[in-house]
């Protein structure tokens, strides 16, 4: 399958960074790939494909990082869309709210842009 596909792609990634489109989150959202750190960027997700991908990948992930992402309940992708929020992720990732959350530049590049990233496990902000 194509998401079986993308994963073997992957194998080897520590970074992954989705900017502008959710479909490969989507694609991998059962996908357990050895990742160090998420970065989101203006995307709409589905709260579950992302619920599904960060708990596969709980594990190795070391941080999510996200600026301007919004979820959306199964199949709309328009309408009642909730933003993206670190007590939201602490929630999908089972960890308490007191989890350090920073703000962080964009991946995006954008220079006047802030977001976010999650701190997990021990980040050694590797690329």
């Amino acid at each position: 399958s194509v998401s079986e596909s993308l994963g073997k792609l992957l194998e080897s990634v520590k970074v992954l960074r989705l900017i502008d489109s959710s479909s490969a989150l989507e694609l991998l959202s059962h996908c357990a790939l050895d990742l160090h750190r998420l970065d989101l960027c203006r995307i709409v997700t589905e709260y579950n494909a992302l619920e599904d991908f960060l708990e596969t990948n709980k594990r190795s992930i070391c941080s999510v990082g996200f600026h301007d992402v919004k979820t959306c309940g199964p199949g709309q992708l328009e309408g009642n869309l909730s933003e993206l929020s670190s007590s939201m992720l602490c929630k999908m990732l089972k960890v308490p709210l007191s989890t350090p959350c920073q703000a962080a530049d964009c991946v995006c590049r954008s220079s006047w842009e802030r977001g976010w990233r999650l701190l997990l496990h021990n980040d050694g902000g590797t690329e």
